[in-house]
């Protein structure tokens, strides 16, 4: 099932389905909400703009690690940790934690051993790993 949203500008009939899916699955109802949300506010370019109110890039396509070089190690982390905080995951770190609740958008109702990772898009899995690895080897500036 598609979950990135209608391709075609049919965004109630793909709503209702996201929703029965999400009665069956319950992962979904983050995607859901963000996604009526920016339709709401943003209208047909919701998810074209790219400022604080849309989907990060790491989110929707695929990093480049030359877009990310400059970056120390909290800002990777928390780059990498926003794809799971926009699916609606808690935190162990305070820190993470902390932070993410600062965000209108967060609503952290899965527990971090009950979040599964297969609930994340490939694109969302592979931006996850190369985070962790550059974050890994950057210096610490938090």
């Amino acid at each position: 099932m598609d979950d990135q949203g209608p391709q075609n500008g049919n965004w109630r009939i793909w709503a209702a389905v996201m929703l029965g899916a999400a009665l069956l699955s319950g992962p979904a109802v983050p995607r859901i909400l963000d996604y009526l949300e920016s339709r709401q506010r943003l209208g047909p370019i919701a998810g074209a703009i790219t400022g604080s109110d849309s989907l990060p890039a790491q989110m929707i396509r695929l990093l480049d690690t030359s877009e990310l070089s400059g970056k120390n190690s909290w800002e990777l982390n928390v780059m990498r940790n926003e794809i799971y905080a926009r699916h609606g995951r808690r935190f162990d770190n305070p820190a993470l934690q902390s932070y993410f609740e600062t965000k209108p958008w967060y609503h952290g109702v899965y527990a971090p051993n009950r979040f599964r990772d297969e609930w994340l898009s490939p694109v969302e899995r592979a931006n996850s790993v190369l985070l962790l690895e550059l974050a890994s080897s950057s210096p610490s500036r938090r």
